[in-house]
């Protein structure tokens, strides 16, 4: 599958070893010690396909730790296979478990606490793992302080979450000592650096529910495209998926209905405020809130709340098996499927012919494009992995060419992937707006031509249709 521009950007880091990384200390240092033996024995295949597979290794492991806490919790084989699989098949948890990212590792160490927790083993145990999840990536805070504010309600006991956070703050101490930076500035890093979106207004109102659906099923704009490519396909499966529905839309009625008449007593007062489960959930779900309805922090939402269910006795059998199968079938169509047949983002395609541009021009060239840390990542990856041939031209985002684009436009053969597109919308596009100083450029767009633009002018000679 296509990579993210942060996955890209981690593989070039891992190889340069360049281990700083404040939100998720131990990733890049951890998957460097795990790809040793492999730079030795395999140096031909490519690095981040390795650390990729990898977090498909975790990512199992995580599922079947999951499956055991919910044996833990309510021993009924069948339907806990179906409640980990109904993890398995969620966008977010495909998504990340088959990339070069933070957030599985990080997960198999929370949920490796959550399952001493409900074993009932020493106290030492859960918040070990717990805190360890957090050195793989601080949003994982939340999860740690779920479980130790609720042993703060529920027995008054303070000492494991104290102990936990002075651990982290050494360790985090340490680190800055290293790195020679103040370490309290650690956590707040990626936000300083406006690499993570926070503020309060109507974009988190508009994405957070969209994006929590996204954590279960893929809903984006290249939906449309991939519908027009493989339209008797898309229409066969879509009708199955409806008639599943249909059929079980009275089920999934009397379902709702049963939630709504459940009892605190029923539940096993699963549903206090002192649940370490329902503290994480809340707390996780309002920092996604806060990021704007960021995706990537919600990816640990769907195993917390199949926990909870298991634990509240809320766990139908006949509904999880049905809402997995639904989307299992969905994202297989709309994610897995087109991801492995489609490069939406033509990244290969284009910097191929961008290189050969370069190599035909007397002039140097720049490719302009919103998408800029994306190609950028992938090309200083393909420099570092290429042994024969170093791509040799210049990217820039849209922002910084409009700063002077008629300089640039006399010294530079520019080239871009952001004129005369089919408009779309996504997350990026409204969250990251561009000033439209010189009429170039559309703002929500889906890549279509690879064009040219000529000296102080606006005209621009198509080079290829994309698709």
């Amino acid at each position: 599958m296509g990579h993210t521009g942060d996955g890209w950007g981690y593989a070039c880091e891992i190889l340069k070893h360049d281990y700083f990384s404040p939100h998720h200390i131990l990733y890049k240092p951890f998957v460097a010690f795990c790809s040793t033996p492999f730079d030795q024995f395999f140096p031909f295949l490519s690095p981040i396909v390795f650390y990729s597979q990898l977090n498909l290794i975790w990512g199992a492991i995580s599922l079947y730790i999951l499956f055991l806490i919910l044996e833990i919790i309510n021993p009924s084989n069948e339907k806990n296979i179906w409640a980990m699989m109904f993890v398995a098949f969620g966008f977010g948890f495909i998504r990340y478990s088959g990339e070069n990212e933070t957030y599985i590792l990080p997960i198999l160490f929370s949920l490796l606490g959550t399952f001493f927790h409900f074993k009932k083993a020493n106290k030492f145990w859960t918040y070990l793992f717990l805190s360890i999840a957090v050195l793989f990536h601080q949003i994982h805070i939340f999860w740690l302080l779920g479980f130790g504010i609720s042993e703060i309600i529920q027995k008054k006991n303070w000492k494991p979450l104290l102990i936990s956070c002075f651990a982290i703050v050494l360790f985090y101490i340490g680190y800055a000592i290293h790195y020679q930076i103040t370490w309290y500035t650690l956590p707040f890093y990626d936000v300083q650096q406006r690499q993570v979106t926070t503020s309060l207004g109507i974009k988190n109102i508009l994405f957070t529910p969209i994006n929590f659906i996204r954590t279960f099923i893929q809903i984006h704009g290249d939906i449309l495209l991939i519908i027009n490519i493989y339209k008797i396909y898309i229409l066969s499966i879509s009708g199955i998926l409806i008639t599943i529905l249909l059929l079980n839309f009275k089920r999934v009625i009397k379902y709702f209905q049963s939630l709504h008449s459940l009892s605190l007593k029923k539940t096993k007062g699963s549903i206090t405020i002192s649940n370490p489960l329902i503290i994480a959930i809340l707390l996780h779900f309002s920092f996604a809130f806060y990021s704007e309805g960021n995706a990537e922090f919600m990816v640990m939402l769907p195993l917390l709340l199949i926990i909870w269910f298991s634990q509240s006795n809320l766990l139908h059998f006949q509904l999880v098996k049905g809402l997995t199968i639904f989307i299992a079938i969905w994202n297989t169509l709309f994610f897995i499927i087109p991801s492995q047949q489609y490069d939406f983002k033509g990244i290969a395609y284009i910097t191929d012919k961008i290189q050969a541009i370069s190599q035909s021009k007397t002039k140097p060239v720049k490719f302009i494009t919103d998408n800029n840390v994306l190609f950028s990542n992938y090309l200083e990856y393909k420099n570092l992995t290429t042994l024969y041939e170093k791509m040799n031209f210049k990217i820039q985002s849209i922002e910084e060419f409009n700063n002077k684009p008629n300089n640039d436009l006399s010294k530079f053969i520019i080239v871009t992937d952001a004129i005369d597109n089919i408009y779309s919308t996504d997350r990026k596009s409204i969250v990251s707006k561009v000033e439209n100083q010189n009429g170039l450029f559309n703002q929500k767009y889906k890549l279509r031509t690879l064009a040219i633009l000529q000296p102080n002018t606006a005209q621009k000679i198509k080079i290829t249709e994309l698709y």
